[in-house]
């Protein structure tokens, strides 16, 4: 979806808004499951070849890999 074709496109939220949404979300953690699908989809992933070219090993993110 193209952010210009979105709804709240160019408004900004108040600071009642913004810490209303704070509070709601205080407290709550992400799994280690959705963090590594975030990864996935937003990550850049790193492959690893050895010195004949051939692929060693594939990253989902530089943080995984290093």
């Amino acid at each position: 979806m193209s952010g210009q074709n979105h709804y709240n496109f160019g408004k900004s939220l108040s600071v009642e808004v913004k810490a209303l949404i704070s509070k709601i979300h205080k407290g709550k953690t992400v799994s280690a499951e959705a963090k590594t699908k975030i990864s996935i989809t937003k990550g850049t992933a790193i492959h690893v070849y050895d010195t004949q070219g051939s692929l060693v090993n594939t990253f989902s993110s530089a943080r995984k890999a290093a």
